[in-house]
């Protein structure tokens, strides 16, 4: 097993927080803080008074030439997503605000020219909450200033029925143990009613949003929980311990539905070094003016000084299989060829590493990526677990899931569970891969299109133009994309020419290029090949029939967990989708919640991609880039990059085949064919969630569906069109009377439709009932009783001991 406690909660002595203090600067106090060796969470980090870090942060002087060229330079960066028309007038699948991107940085750049901003910190967080709010976590802009210091509170939540089909309830994850039966308590629980006097579903619905990962309210709802299957590839599990951007408050009350209550204090952690700060101003000098060492190699430099024709900008890509998953001890070199089709031929000399409350795996990725099981209780079953599609080697990935198919079908497994919670995407070439090792009759579709505007048509054209392919031999990472020759259309047949590729067509308000898909048998298309092509054809059986695959998802489904899903539902008819956990009420679930781009990009490379083209191409072509490269657009540019280190766009929508709309289906409401909740037990054993799947999938047992979750049209199979723009079932826009809308400038508000719905009553019902009765209050609970009365200084300790699951 994986060391126990370091998982799910923040573990500290009793502290007490020194106060700001009004005669010293916030920045020089972090910095002593920093220097101090003083109090540390279980990562190891220092603890620094939360209300101080934001202190600090407001204190920082707003640059204000710098910003309006940052603001310039992101007008044309931010152009290649390719969504941003369906952004600003989402079709009816579309369940938040809509967002103006262009329009909202004209409203920022206003503001600022008016002296409406006061500081730094106010401005950069008004563009990241603009980016955010399209809900697409392939589209990022996170400036400088808001990646040096971070809130995190010392507790952790969970949402948990009774029996997996009653409407949960909320508790802290102290408690989680006794709720299952695990420990001998003197109290009963008792689930939390209020979150800062706020009724807990309303709190936990805007919460939810205020740092969105998801395009579903369901999925990003589940992300403020515990969640089991990321412990295996992350460090947290849960976004109301871990805050990124905005200063939650320096305390967060807790109202339990017994009466009792606790604060929980927050703090902060710095992510760089602070030698040498001692006011804002240092701050900014140090921080604010280009990537920092420690920082991500996405926020390369471009020196303003440098002419635009001669620029370099370092290619490096989020996607790229040779990034090296945590903990895995595998260089992603260390395996590069493919196994046949060959079961294990006996179990393992040593037991297999597992994941926390995880059974012990018949097959094991180092790094965890990949987990094959074959649990007693179901003599049929086999279970994969797939937490991301970013191994540290794809040919390992690829060799780990080839084995557990032959050992499933040498023991007569005739039953899968894919279990994709926690999936956020990763490497396209494992997200295909996977679906040609389990279908490996069917040639994947995977549809998509680009933005098409001037700068992409000029970038095709130079790329397109290179006639002995020597843009392939520089490496220069996915500029083959503007290649007409690599891309298939819609048929899977050959463009003609750049122009044939390009159009553009128009759509929903806005320039699309030509459908296009991988070309999977080009040695150039992929980094690795996939199971079907070039020299990986050896013929292979298909272990598992489509009716007998349940794929099980929390909503975090996105990017490549995305597109497998895709290439599954419409060309294996048959396999169902499970979803686990949302939000507290009936009806459907999407199982697809995270993003549905279909390529995501970082801003560097797209740099990257348009300067090579640049110099590469002649005198004519050159002509072709003249708008952005005079009047110090490029400077501008080159201030938008350097102010990011996490700056990406989705410059790929994923399309489903036939839609003559080429609506992205990152805008279609797709449900699940059923859904159930988390109980407390399957916290613990997650061989009791793959048993309630098993089921629920297969009719076995006495287990239902969550009322409501199942026969929604769009879980229909195969390549269905009849949903694509159809209205959502009206519980997927419950925000159970949040207040979801944003304040940064130019922000849209929610149509009268799209209104919320519902707003429950103050009291939390009790587990296991309808939502319509009133709980009886229990009798304790280990948190909330016993430090109700204490001062808030004390009740640090409670926040920071004791909270584990183990």
């Amino acid at each position: 097993m994986r060391s126990a406690a370091l998982l799910v909660a923040i573990v500290a002595p009793a502290l007490v927080l020194s106060a700001p203090s009004a005669a010293i600067e916030p920045c020089a106090q972090v910095s002593a803080t920093l220097a101090s060796n003083g109090r540390t969470d279980f990562e190891g980090n220092l603890i620094i008074n939360a209300d101080v870090a934001y202190a600090c942060l407001q204190s920082v002087p707003l640059d204000v030439n710098g910003a309006t060229a940052q603001l310039e330079g992101l007008k044309t960066s931010l152009k290649f997503q390719s969504d941003l028309s369906y952004l600003s007038n989402p079709p009816p699948g579309w369940l938040y605000t809509g967002v103006d991107v262009m329009g909202s940085l004209d409203a920022i750049s206003e503001k600022l020219q008016a002296g409406g901003y006061d500081g730094e910190y106010s401005l950069q967080l008004d563009l990241h909450d603009l980016v955010i709010s399209a809900h697409d976590f392939h589209f990022m802009y996170t400036a400088d200033i808001l990646d040096v210091l971070g809130w995190k509170r010392g507790t952790q939540l969970v949402s948990v029925s009774t029996d997996g089909t009653s409407l949960p309830n909320v508790y802290v994850a102290a408690d989680a143990r006794a709720l299952a039966g695990l420990d001998a308590t003197h109290y009963k629980p008792s689930a939390i009613v209020k979150i800062n006097d706020t009724n807990v579903e309303t709190w936990l619905n805007k919460y939810a949003t205020v740092e969105p990962w998801d395009h579903d309210p369901d999925a990003s709802y589940n992300q403020v929980f515990v969640n089991i299957p990321s412990l295996s590839t992350m460090k947290f599990g849960s976004t109301f311990t871990t805050y990124f951007y905005h200063f939650p408050g320096a305390q967060t009350r807790l109202t339990f539905d017994n009466g009792t209550s606790m604060d929980v204090l927050s703090y902060a952690t710095a992510n760089l070094d602070f030698a040498g700060v001692v006011d804002g101003e240092t701050f900014f000098s140090k921080f604010c003016s280009g990537p920092q060492a420690s920082s991500s190699a996405s926020a390369s430099v471009l020196p303003s000084s440098t002419p635009f024709a001669s620029l370099s900008i370092p290619a490096t890509s989020s996607g790229s299989a040779t990034a090296s998953a945590s903990g895995s001890g595998v260089a992603a070199s260390s395996v590069t060829t493919n196994n046949l089709y060959t079961p294990l031929a006996s179990a393992s000399a040593s037991p297999l590493p597992r994941a926390l409350y995880y059974p012990q795996p018949a097959v094991q990725a180092p790094d965890y990526s990949f987990g094959g099981y074959f649990p007693g209780g179901q003599k049929d079953l086999a279970v994969a677990t797939v937490p991301t599609f970013q191994p540290s080697s794809n040919y390992m990935f690829q060799n780990k899931l080839r084995t557990f198919l032959a050992t499933a079908k040498s023991l007569g497994k005739t039953k899968l569970i894919l279990d994709l919670r926690g999936n956020g995407g990763g490497d396209v070439v494992d997200g295909y891969g996977f679906f040609t090792e389990l279908f490996p009759s069917q040639a994947p579709y995977g549809l998509g299109n680009l933005a098409a505007f001037p700068l992409v048509d000029a970038v095709g054209q130079v790329v397109s133009g290179y006639s002995d392919r020597q843009i392939a031999q520089d490496k220069v990472t996915n500029i083959l994309t503007f290649d007409f020759e690599e891309n298939l259309d819609a048929k899977n047949g050959d463009y003609n020419s750049w122009s044939d590729f390009y159009g553009p067509i128009e759509r929903h308000g806005g320039s699309f290029t030509n459908a296009r898909r991988y070309n999977f048998s080009s040695p150039l298309g992929l980094p690795d090949p996939i199971y079907g092509y070039i020299n990986d054809t050896r013929p292979q059986p298909q272990t598992f029939e489509p009716s007998n695959i349940v794929i099980l998802t929390d909503g975090f489904c996105g990017s490549t967990c995305a597109l497998f899903s895709e290439l599954v539902k419409t060309q294996a008819p048959g396999v169902q989708f499970i979803a686990v956990g949302g939000r507290k009420q009936t009806g459907p679930m999407q199982a697809v919640g995270g993003s549905k781009g279909s390529n995501d990009q970082e801003l560097s490379i797209v740099a990257n991609v348009t300067l090579t083209a640049y110099q590469r191409g002649d005198e004519k072509e050159r002509a072709l880039f003249a708008p952005y490269v005079q009047g110090g657009l490029e400077e501008a540019a080159t201030q938008a990059l350097q102010r990011a280190p996490s700056a990406s766009v989705n410059w790929i929508n994923n399309l489903r085949k036939a839609d003559d709309t080429f609506t992205p289906l990152q805008f279609v409401y797709e449900a699940a064919n059923c859904r159930f909740f988390y109980t407390a037990q399957m916290l613990f054993d997650q061989s009791l969630v793959w048993q309630q799947t098993y089921n629920l999938g297969w009719n076995a047992g006495n287990a239902t569906c969550v009322p409501g979750s199942s026969g929604h049209p769009s879980a229909k199979f195969g390549f269905d069109t009849s949903y694509i723009n159809a209205e959502p079932p009206a519980s997927a826009k419950n925000f159970f009377g949040a207040d979801i809308s944003w304040t940064y400038p130019g922000a849209l508000k929610m149509n009268a439709s799209s209104s919320q719905i519902s707003t429950p009553s103050s009291s939390a019902p009790a587990s296991g009932s309808s939502g319509t009765t009133a709980p009886t209050p229990a009798s304790g609970n280990a948190a909330s009783s016993l430090y109700t009365a204490m001062p808030v200084v004390v009740c640090l300790a409670a926040a920071f001991a004791g909270f584990l699951l183990v």
